[in-house]
């Protein structure tokens, strides 16, 4: 299950800040609470048996990449996943409210902080990837991760807003190692969304193996090809209705062959059965 425990060059750099500007205890009891979050994560993985391809711990974080993260063959159980985790968080800050003790209370804000931010629609949060895996499945891929990128700018835009104040007037280096961390991810982000469509078509001939689902498309004959590809479901055999002279049905696995074989000005009339 376990896959390759890797350390990003922001942990010793955040470390050496936290030292310099005096604040390792609160960063330490932080990567605490964070490290309970992900064994959540891990233990929810483990239920769906799903295969943990490294483990990378970041300055504020630690972030558990899934073999199949990428192509959500059963939405649900990427958003239980994801939500599993931040829900921990809020429900452990809630009992340790009523503990009642110093340090409970301490622990309690903590959880619950970082139970809440993880539930912004933020990409790579918890709520980002919930959000996505939503949308992917309801609009396919292309649109879908588009509407989750579109999403977390505005976020993260409201986000960076609403932390002005604390950083101009309260000047709070953690904020700003943060908000540095998302924007680089989104960026990250916006960059597999071509990538990803690459992968599902790679994956495309697997889903006959296992999916007992399909989702039927209905196309005129002269569209092309690839724009249908944003309409794909990833947790669903995609199958293609198209009308026109000669009216026939087409599977995904046919549209990435006719694509692969003549090009990407390929119409769907061009596409042999």
């Amino acid at each position: 299950m376990f896959g390759l425990m890797l350390i990003h060059f922001s942990f010793p750099l955040v470390l050496l800040l936290s030292i310099i500007f005096k604040f390792f205890p609160s960063w330490l009891t932080a990567l605490g609470v964070i490290l309970l979050h992900e064994c959540v994560h891990l233990f929810f993985s483990y239920l769906y048996k799903q295969k943990i391809k490294k483990i990378v711990l970041y300055g504020f974080g630690i972030s558990i990449k899934l073999h199949n993260q990428a192509f959500y063959d059963n939405y649900i159980r990427e958003i239980v996943i994801c939500l599993s985790a931040p829900v921990f968080n809020i429900l452990f800050a809630i009992i340790l409210y009523y503990i009642g003790s110093e340090p409970a209370l301490y622990l309690a804000k903590l959880s619950f902080l970082i139970g809440f931010v993880n539930l912004l629609p933020i990409l790579p949060l918890d709520g980002g990837r919930a959000f996505r895996a939503f949308v992917c499945e309801k609009h396919g891929v292309s649109r879908g991760y588009k509407k989750s990128l579109l999403l977390s700018k505005i976020m993260l835009i409201c986000l960076g807003i609403f932390s002005l104040h604390t950083v101009f007037f309260n000047f709070n280096l953690s904020i700003i190692l943060i908000m540095a961390f998302l924007v680089t991810n989104i960026i990250f982000e916006e960059k597999q969304i071509n990538l990803l469509k690459y992968k599902n078509t790679l994956y495309s001939k697997e889903k006959l193996k296992s999916y007992r689902f399909s989702k039927i498309i209905t196309a005129k004959e002269n569209l092309l090809a690839v724009k249908l590809l944003k309409e794909f479901s990833i947790n669903k055999y995609n199958i293609i209705c198209v009308t026109g002279k000669k009216n026939k049905l087409l599977t995904e696995t046919d549209i990435y062959e006719g694509i692969e074989k003549n090009g990407v000005a390929t119409r769907l009339n061009d596409i042999d059965k």
